[in-house]
Parts: C-alpha cells; sequence; structure tokens
C-alpha cells in the first residue's frame, strides 16, 4: 500500500484492519487509528504480527476468516461480548485478477441497533398477546348477543312488525361484521405468533370456486355483481387447506364487489402455471394508486379512502395463507381500470415443500406450522 492512500485509510473513522489471507496466521498489514482506539492497542505494535497473537485466539473468528480464503466470498458475523455490547464483523477478500491477496476486516458496533430490535421483538410479543387475549374476551360476548337474539326473535314469532324486522337485520349485520374483525385479528395474531396450522388435504378445484362464490352471493346480489367464472386446468384436484384458502379467496372476492360499481363484473380466472395453479380475480373499479401498491399487503394498511371499512388485515392475512402454502400473491393495477389480484398454489404441495425445505422467509408477519394430510 502507497504512503498516500495508508494515510488515507488509516484516518479512516470506522474499525477497520487489512489481513493477509496466510490462514491460520492471518498477518496485519495495515489498521485505521480507529481500530487501534477502539481495541486499546497502539498501531505500530499491530503491524506484521498474527490477528490471533495480538488479540486472544478465538476458534469462531478464526473459522469465520478461513471461510472467506476457502470459499473465496465476503462473511458476516454478529459477535456478542461479555460487557453485553455487539459487533458486526464484516471480511471481505480482495483480489489481483484472480489471486485473494489481502482481506478487508471491518468491525462495526451495533449494539445500540441490536437492543433496540430485541425491545421491538419484545413489544411485538406483547401486542400480540394482548390482542389475542381481547380478540378471545370479544368473542364471548358476540356469542351471548347473537343467543339473545335467536330467544328474542323466536318469543316474537307471529308478532313481527316492519320496525321490528328492520332493528333484528341491524343487529345481525353487526354481529357479523364483528365477528369477522375478530376472526381477522385472531387469524393474524396466530400468524404472528406462529401458531397458525395450515391443514393438507385434497379437495375439488370447482368445489373450492363453489364455496368462494357462495361466500360473497349477499354482496354480489346487493350490488348486482356478476361473477364470471373460468376454469382452464387439466386436473380438479387441489391440495390444499380448504377453510384457509377460501378465507384467501373471500377476500380478495369481496374486496373485488366492493370496488366494482353496480351491475358489473368480476371474472375469477384459474388456470396451470408450470407446477402451480394461477388464481386471477379481476374487477372494474377504480384501480389501485401508484403510491398505494407497496403498501397493498401491509398489515394495518388502508387507503384513505377506504380506512373506515376495516381494520386492514386482509390482505396481510391473505398472503399469510399464500406463502404458507408455498404460493406467491401479487396485484396489477391501473387507475381508471380496475385491479387483479393474482397468487398461486403448487399443484403438489410435497414436491414444493421438498424443493424448498432449507427455504426461510424473514417476512414479519409469516409464522406458520404446516401439517401433512
Amino acid at each position: 500500500m502507497s504512503l498516500d492512500y495508508r494515510s488515507i485509510f488509516e484516518s479512516a473513522p470506522d474499525l477497520y484492519v487489512i489481513l493477509l489471507p496466510d490462514c491460520p496466521r492471518f498477518t496485519i498489514l495495515a489498521a485505521t487509528e480507529e481500530f487501534a482506539r477502539q481495541t486499546h492497542t497502539v498501531k505500530k505494535d499491530l503491524i506484521d504480527r498474527s490477528l490471533f497473537e495480538v488479540f486472544p485466539d478465538n476458534e469462531e473468528a478464526r473459522l469465520f476468516l478461513t471461510r472467506v480464503v476457502e470459499q473465496k466470498q465476503t462473511q458476516k458475523m454478529l459477535i456478542a461480548s461479555p460487557s453485553e455490547k455487539y459487533w458486526s464483523a464484516v471480511s471481505i477478500p480482495i483480489f489481483e485478477g484472480k489471486e485473494l491477496k489481502y482481506i478487508l476486516h471491518r468491525v462495526t458496533d451495533v449494539t445500540e441497533y441490536q437492543k433496540t430490535n430485541e425491545q421491538l421483538k419484545a413489544a411485538i410479543g406483547i401486542r400480540e398477546d394482548i390482542l389475542a387475549i381481547v380478540s378471545h374476551d370479544l368473542k364471548n360476548p358476540l356469542g351471548s348477543i347473537e343467543m339473545s337474539l335467536d330467544i328474542l326473535k323466536e318469543s316474537l314469532r307471529g308478532e313481527e312488525t316492519l320496525e321490528r324486522v328492520k332493528m333484528f337485520k341491524i343487529i345481525e349485520r353487526s354481529v357479523r361484521h364483528m365477528k369477522r374483525l375478530i376472526g381477522d385479528l385472531l387469524s393474524f395474531a396466530k400468524i404472528q405468533s406462529g401458531n397458525f396450522t395450515i391443514e393438507m388435504q385434497r379437495f375439488s378445484l370447482r368445489k373450492l370456486l363453489l364455496d368462494a362464490q357462495h361466500a360473497v352471493l349477499h354482496s354480489a346480489i346487493k350490488k348486482r355483481i356478476h361473477i364470471r367464472v373460468d376454469i382452464k386446468t387439466q386436473s380438479d384436484v387441489i391440495l390444499c387447506d380448504h377453510d384457509r384458502l377460501l378465507e384467501v379467496l373471500s377476500n380478495i372476492l369481496g374486496n373485488a364487489i366492493k370496488f366494482s360499481r353496480p351491475g358489473g363484473f368480476v371474472r375469477l380466472k384459474v388456470c396451470d402455471q408450470k407446477d402451480c395453479y394461477h388464481f386471477s380475480v379481476h374487477d372494474e373499479g377504480p384501480g389501485i394508486a401508484p403510491e398505494n401498491m407497496p403498501h397493498l399487503f401491509d398489515r394495518y394498511w388502508q387507503a384513505k379512502e377506504t380506512a373506515h371499512q376495516g381494520v386492514g388485515l386482509g390482505l396481510a392475512i391473505a398472503k399469510g395463507i399464500v406463502i404458507g402454502h408455498h404460493g406467491e400473491i401479487w396485484a396489477e393495477s391501473v387507475p381508471g381500470s380496475g385491479t387483479t389480484m393474482h397468487f398461486t398454489i403448487p399443484r403438489d404441495f410435497h414436491l414444493e415443500l421438498r424443493s424448498k425445505a432449507a427455504t426461510k422467509t424473514d417476512d414479519p408477519i409469516i409464522g406458520l406450522n404446516l401439517a401433512k394430510p
């Protein structure tokens, strides 16, 4: 390293050290002043000495650097010290042509970030526990309201008036709405906690679509929406959790009906796509603004114009269910031309599961248990 570049490197405000890839010695060629200051060493005493001669020999750190030499790839590691400090270590191989010449080793103090992250995880855990408890506690009084309403209707049989019938319908509609909200909260709490179970069984694809149509039939009739179904698959068998997938379809169809103009059409299509079934639902609504598209599957999010219509969990739950089936979900929309929601479900789930056995999702809302049929 020339004197000019050495001076610039040594003045860097971060903890850097340049090592030779002479495993297992790892000779120090250069270090920043900040590295020496933070490690309580003198810079001139570091040069040309083995890293593990200057600092205590650490098997984990030695293996970490050995992987850089053997794999010739950048390696990263989080280090926790006895003093409750956390360090992020990154070792980058430096080449001349194809020859590995140096290892640039950087250490960053991430203590505050790590502690904040742990506090955030704890806060999320507390929030989800409270959410689950509150949701369960709300179900009991709703059940009492439903039962009391049935008894009241029975006691007044033959004495119905238009006003009473109207009030009964208002109460029933309100109870259904509350039950749906509580169901969303419970489902989402289960997804967050990792207790959301997918029960895989073989079902008729046509029967699943018929069940989805029936689930939204009342809303469709009310707005005079025609649901057109187009099935273009070689097989009628789908391996899935029927109730969970019905929840996805009902949610997406319900949204399509909600945002369609009265008397319009909603198109539900299923076709083969490589190893998957490809589902799509198209509506003739106003579409989704481009700035809202990135947030479509965010939890507790709704566009301002629809914020009064729910808690914003429907599509977040749908995403969790689809990913639990090892599928994908996405949306396409052009303002003024409607929206198309897409998702895929593998035709052979266990084949897909084997191919992705080592795959983990980093999505914070997903935590699913998969039960074999």
